[in-house]
């Protein structure tokens, strides 16, 4: 463990560290480490007691005992009994909050998680079953920026033999969580069921772990400036009012290798955790031989492919339902910030920037959304609104909230936007 010592006093210094303690050994032995290597008054223990075992209370109460006893401070999170969804998920969002609120509330620089080598095979083997990126498949990070500190693990390279083994010849105390022996989660099969097979085939299996690991990461960092430079020159996000539209053009997108274009993916659209099954599906949809394709990917994200370019938003795909009946001058408020001036037999129609104005013979008139099957006069003869559209490339966030101007009787007379006659 010199090294792991070493490593510390190395990287972290006299820089504020939370080391995360659950009292099981991976941690009270990193917690062991953290006081030989760092000066104590900078270690800020953080337990999250889960609540969920008998054995939850005398663990806090032993970790509180243990810090007065080293003279460290200690910050104790007790988990409700009752939760929502997935616990497994659950209980990780609450506990790198708290972590997360303690570094802010000591100004730490450094989160100390105790992740070891059979951690991070374990890892590596569920992302494999699953599928995911390639950093993905690279396993744990020993390092990781978030924010304002660094989540940090100084044991990633250390199996959990030599961590036991450790804390027998240092006489330290620590609590075996009996939940660990089940099988009731995939972790656990992996770890119980497929890793001794590994280790029998090779028993250096961790340091090939580590090796692949590495090698992985490397190749993510080149691939990542590469990604980068296309996303900063090719790929356009507009946000307003938390609605995100990203797009790029099919033939910029063409420039990139296969691998690449789907790496891309992962990076532009990893807010929505997707999978690669999700992700290779999309690459699918984007090089099919259909020339339009508008479909939801789940519920927070759409894809639509038209006119040669890709856009992926978070808004709703349904088309507007919009109706207003006019039979007195005025001023009126329309979709998406557009307004109607009716003046005697003229109407003023402003959008953005743009004004048009269009001749009514008569009032009432019907402001509406469009619907399937209508049609408009045109001087070249009768058109479907769907094929005017189509024919200007008008696009499909844009024409989904398309609205037409009809007399009393719903004639279409215009189609508001644009200049039909």
């Amino acid at each position: 463990m010199n090294k792991v010592i070493n490593d510390l006093k190395l990287n972290i210094g006299n820089h504020k560290v939370v080391v995360t303690c659950s009292t099981g050994v991976d941690s009270m032995v990193l917690l062991e480490l953290c006081l030989k290597s760092l000066p104590k008054d900078n270690v800020i223990v953080a337990h999250v007691n889960h609540n969920k075992r008998d054995e939850s209370k005398l663990e806090q109460d032993f970790l509180e005992k243990y810090c007065v006893d080293k003279g460290i401070v200690l910050e104790t999170l007790v988990l409700p009994k009752k939760y929502v969804g997935n616990f497994q998920e659950w209980a990780r969002e609450e506990r790198y909050a708290f972590f997360k609120k303690i570094a802010n509330k000591y100004q730490a620089k450094y989160i100390l998680l105790a992740h070891h080598a059979n951690d991070n095979l374990e890892t590596i083997l569920m992302r494999l079953l699953k599928s995911s990126s390639l950093k993905g498949y690279g396993g744990i990070e020993k390092a990781s920026d978030v924010e304002d500190y660094t989540i940090y693990r100084p044991l990633l390279n250390i199996s959990k033999d030599e961590i036991i083994n450790y804390a027998q010849d240092n006489n330290i105390t620590y609590f075996e969580d009996k939940s660990n022996g089940e099988n009731d989660y995939t972790r656990n099969r992996i770890r119980h069921q497929i890793i001794p097979l590994l280790i029998e085939e090779n028993p250096n299996i961790y340091q090939a772990v580590n090796n692949y690991s590495n090698t992985i990461f490397s190749a993510n960092k080149l691939l990542e400036k590469v990604k980068v430079e296309f996303i900063e020159n090719y790929v356009t996000v507009n946000t307003n009012n938390n609605i995100e539209v990203i797009s790029f053009m099919i033939s910029d997108f063409n420039r990139l290798d296969e691998e690449l274009r789907i790496h891309v993916l992962f990076r532009i659209l990893r807010k929505y955790q997707l999978s690669r099954v999700c992700i290779d599906d999309i690459y699918q949809q984007i090089y099919s031989s259909k020339t339009r394709v508008v479909t939801s990917i789940n519920n927070e994200l759409s894809m639509i492919k038209e006119y040669g370019k890709i856009i992926f938003t978070n808004q709703s795909l349904d088309h507007s339902d919009f109706y207003l009946k006019i039979d007195s001058e005025g001023e009126f408020n329309l979709l998406n910030n557009s307004q109607l001036y009716v003046v005697k037999n003229i109407c003023y129609f402003k959008e953005n920037n743009k004004t048009l104005w269009y001749n009514i013979k008569s009032l009432p008139i019907v402001v509406r959304s469009r619907r399937n099957g209508d049609k408009i006069k045109l001087k070249t003869g009768t058109k479907s609104v769907s094929d005017f559209l189509t024919d200007k490339k008008v696009p499909y966030l844009q024409r989904k909230n398309t609205l037409v101007l009809c007399d009393e009787f719903d004639n279409i007379l215009y189609i508001l936007g644009y200049v039909t006659k």
